[in-house]
């Protein structure tokens, strides 16, 4: 078994070394592929490092097809979250701006229309 823990290792490794993603996203790759292949090693408990290269591909390739689709995944999830903190903030500015409409309209109303500075009582 210790054999086959090294060549998950060792594999894991390579696919790890050829990625070129964001640190949590290559964490979250190896972590799925890392179940992956101990089950396949499971089921296979003699296989070496060539049967891991033809079960999941050579790590560079492997490393590109998870990377770019987690990736995908990444950009579409902070899209989400970018478009949400838009909605959100555009919401907040139009609640401010007819806040300050309604100020206006009330301070017109109070003043009949000749709002001037010296009007505000100074304490």
């Amino acid at each position: 078994m210790a054999k086959s823990n090294s060549i998950a290792k060792r594999y894991l490794n390579e696919v790890s070394a050829n990625m070129s993603c964001r640190k949590t996203t290559k964490k979250y790759i190896v972590k799925e592929l890392s179940q992956t292949v101990e089950g396949y090693i499971t089921e296979h408990p003699n296989c070496e490092m060539q049967d891991l290269y033809s079960e999941f591909g050579d790590p560079f390739q492997a490393s590109f097809d998870l990377t770019s689709k987690e990736e995908y995944k990444d950009l579409i999830n902070r899209a989400k979250r970018k478009a949400k903190i838009f909605a959100i903030v555009s919401t907040v500015l139009v609640a401010l701006v007819i806040i300050a409409i309604v100020l206006v309209i009330v301070l017109l109303n109070k003043y009949g229309g000749e709002f001037e500075i010296s009007n505000i009582r100074q304490d």
